[in-house]
C-alpha cells in the first residue's frame, strides 16, 4: 500500500484550478488592494527596519544591530527574504533602506510593502490549491467537488488574514503557504518533499516549530516502512528500511538548517541568533493578551487580588508585580520574577510542558489509529486526507493556548490548517453529513471567536464597520457553502437538520460577543471615562474569547481521548 512503503520522490503534478477559482482569487486580491490606504501598525516599521538592516548591513550585523528598537527576531530564511526584497526596494525608494531609530513611511514605501504582502499570498494560494487537490480524496465519479472552492473561501478569504496581513501589516500568508504546501505533499505521499517544506517553514517563521510533533508523528507513523508495527526490533530488513527513511528526514532537515543557519554558525553567532528568536525574558504574555489560558489566568489573578484586598487578607498597599494588568507579564522569563500576586508565577518550562501534554492525546491517536479488527489482522488503516491538517491545527491550538509569550495573531496558525481540513472533508465520501456539519461548525465557531479577538488591533473609529462587515460577510458565505455541502452529503430520507453550532456555541456567539463589543465600544467610556482603566476592554475581549477557545480545544481533546479509549478507528 502507498502509505506502508516509502513513496518515490517525484516532481509534483501541475496545479490546475478552474476559471471561477482564479476569478475568486482575483476578487480577494482586489479587496486587498482596496485596503492599501488603511491604518498600519508598528509592525510596518518593524519590517521596514528589517528590510533596511538586511539590505544594507553585512550578514554578521543582522542579528546584532540595535539602531532601531525593532530588532530582527525572525529566523534567517525570513531575513534572506527581506534581503531579496531590499533589492527591489532600493529601486522603488532608496530612503526606505536607511537604518534609523525613527520611523519612515513614504507613499512609495507604504505601497511597496503592501504589494509585497499581497504578492506573498500567491504562494498561499498555490499551497492551498495544491493541498486541496490531494489525490487521496475520495469522491464519486461525476459528482460535484467542493474541496478547492471551500479551501479558497475558508483560507484565502480568511477575515483574520485580511485584517492582520493587509491592514495591521504582517507576512503571515507567505509563511502559512509554505506550511500548507508541506501538508499537501504529505497528503500525496511525498514524504521527503513534506519534510523539506516543513523545515523551510520553521526556518522562515519559528512559530511553526510547534507543529513539529504533528509532522514528526505523521511522517514516522505513515511514511516509514511498517509504521509503528511491532516486530521491527527483530526484523533486520525492516529495521534497515526504517533507519534509512528516518535518516533521509534528518538529512533534509539538516540541509535546510545548514542553508539557514550555516553562515551565522560560521561567524560564531549561533547563540546570538537563538537569543533573538527565543527571548524568554519578554514574559508570559504579550501586552495585548492572546485569547488563551494565560488570559484567563491573568484575569483570575487580578480578580483574586481584588477579593483578597476586599476581605483584608492582603494589604491594600501590597505591591502588584510590574505590568500585572496593563502591559502583559514582562520580566518573568530568564529572571523568573513574580508576575502574579495571588496565583503562582509561571516559567517557560511550565508553559512548554503544558503544550506538550495537551498535544499528546491527538499525537497518540494519529499514530495508532486502527480498529480492533485491523489491529488483529496487523493491517494499516489509511487516515482520511484531513487527518494531518487537523493534527497540525490541534498542535498549534495547544501551543496557542498554553505557549509562552504567544501573540494574538498566532491564532491564524490554527485557522488556516483547520480550514484546509474542512475543505478536504467536503469531498470525502467517508465523512457523512452529520460529521461534516460538526467539524465545519467547530471551525466556524473558532474562526469567529479568534477573528473577533483580533479586532482591537484595528482601533481607528472608521475601521469598526469595515472589520465587522468583513467578518459577517465571510460567515454568511461560509454558512451557505457548508449547507450546500451538507445537502450533497445527505443520504436519501436523512433528516436535513444538521445544526452547525451547539446551544452553548450559539449563545456565546449571539450573546456574549455582542455584549462584550457593546461594552468595549460604548459602555467603558460611559462608566469609567476615556482615561481610567484603559486596558479593561482589551482584557475583557481576551478573557471572553479565551473562554470560547477553551470550549473548542476541550471538544477536540475530548474527541481524541475518546478515540484512544474506544479505539473505534473513526476519523476526527
Amino acid at each position: 500500500q502507498r502509505l506502508c512503503t516509502p513513496p518515490p520522490c517525484i516532481p509534483p503534478p501541475m496545479v490546475t484550478v478552474s476559471a471561477a477559482t482564479l476569478r475568486a482569487f482575483a476578487l480577494v486580491t482586489a479587496v486587498k488592494l482596496l485596503l492599501v490606504p488603511c491604518y498600519y501598525s508598528t509592525d510596518f516599521e518593524v519590517h521596514r527596519n528589517w528590510l533596511a538592516v538586511t539590505g544594507t548591513r553585512p550578514l554578521r550585523e543582522w542579528y546584532v544591530d540595535t539602531t532601531s528598537q525593532w530588532t530582527l527576531d525572525y529566523p534567517p530564511l525570513f531575513a534572506y527574504f527581506e534581503s531579496a526584497l531590499a533589492v527591489v526596494a532600493n529601486v522603488v525608494d532608496p530612503k526606505m533602506l536607511a537604518v534609523r531609530a525613527t520611523p519612515y513611511a513614504s507613499s512609495a514605501c507604504v505601497l511597496f510593502q503592501r504589494i509585497s504582502v499581497i504578492a506573498g499570498d500567491v504562494f498561499l494560494a498555490i499551497g492551498t490549491w495544491f493541498a486541496a487537490m490531494t489525490p487521496t480524496t475520495t469522491k464519486k465519479k461525476n459528482s460535484k467537488t467542493f474541496a478547492v472552492a471551500s479551501a479558497t473561501l475558508l483560507v484565502l478569504f480568511s477575515p483574520g488574514l485580511l485584517l492582520v496581513d493587509h491592514v495591521h501589516f504582517q507576512y503571515n500568508g507567505l509563511g502559512l503557504g509554505i506550511l500548507v504546501l508541506a501538508i499537501g505533499f504529505a497528503g500525496r505521499g511525498d514524504a521527503l518533499f513534506a519534510a523539506f517544506f516543513f523545515s523551510v517553514a520553521v526556518h522562515f517563521k519559528h512559530v511553526f516549530l510547534y507543529a513539529a510533533p504533528a509532522f514528526a508523528t505523521h511522517l514516522l507513523a505513515r511514511h516509514v516502512p511498517g509504521g509503528w508495527r511491532m516486530g521491527w526490533r527483530t526484523d533486520r530488513v525492516l529495521l534497515v528500511k526504517i533507519t534509512r527513511r528516518i535518516a533521509s528526514y534528518v538529512s533534509v532537515a539538516a540541509f535546510v538548517t545548514a542553508v539557514s543557519l550555516g553562515p551565522f554558525i560560521a561567524n560564531g553567532q549561533l547563540l546570538v541568533v537563538t537569543n533573538r528568536l527565543f527571548p524568554f525574558e519578554r514574559g508570559l504574555t504579550h501586552a495585548f493578551w492572546a485569547c488563551n489560558f494565560w488570559a484567563l489566568y491573568n484575569a483570575g489573578d487580578k480578580i483574586l487580588v481584588k477579593a483578597l484586598r476586599f476581605s483584608g487578607a492582603v494589604s491594600q498597599n501590597a505591591v502588584v508585580p510590574t505590568a500585572n494588568f496593563a502591559g502583559g507579564m514582562a520580566g518573568a522569563g530568564g529572571s523568573f520574577l513574580q508576575t502574579h500576586l495571588a496565583l503562582p508565577a509561571v516559567t517557560p518550562s511550565m508553559a512548554n510542558v503544558l503544550v506538550l501534554l495537551s498535544s499528546l492525546p491527538a499525537l497518540y491517536a494519529h499514530a495508532v489509529r486502527k480498529s480492533p479488527d485491523e489491529a488483529r489482522k496487523q493491517t494499516k488503516q489509511t487516515l482520511n486526507p484531513s487527518a494531518l491538517p487537523k493534527l497540525v491545527a490541534h498542535c498549534n491550538s495547544c501551543a496557542f493556548y498554553f505557549g509562552w509569550h504567544v501573540h494574538e495573531k498566532a491564532i491564524l496558525t490554527v485557522l488556516v490548517p483547520f480550514g484546509l481540513a474542512v475543505a478536504l472533508d467536503a469531498d470525502d465520501e467517508r465523512i457523512d453529513a452529520g460529521d461534516f456539519a460538526k467539524v465545519a461548525g467547530q471551525f466556524l465557531f473558532l474562526s469567529v471567536v479568534g477573528t473577533y479577538a483580533l479586532m482591537p488591533l484595528l482601533f481607528e473609529p472608521w475601521e469598526w464597520l469595515l472589520k465587522h462587515f468583513i467578518l459577517l460577510l465571510w460567515v454568511v458565505c461560509v454558512v451557505g457553502l457548508v449547507r450546500q455541502v451538507i445537502e450533497t452529503k445527505r443520504a436519501p430520507g436523512e433528516d436535513s437538520r444538521h445544526p452547525l453550532f451547539t446551544q452553548t456555541q450559539f449563545l456565546f456567539l449571539t450573546t456574549c460577543l455582542p455584549v462584550v463589543e457593546l461594552y468595549r465600544t460604548f459602555g467603558h467610556f460611559l462608566v469609567f471615562g476615556p482615561e481610567k482603566m484603559q486596558f479593561l476592554p482589551l482584557a475583557l475581549v481576551s478573557a471572553t474569547c479565551a473562554a470560547g477557545v477553551t470550549h473548542a480545544l476541550g471538544a477536540q481533546t475530548y474527541a481524541n481521548v475518546k478515540n484512544i479509549l474506544v479505539r473505534q478507528g473513526k476519523t476526527y
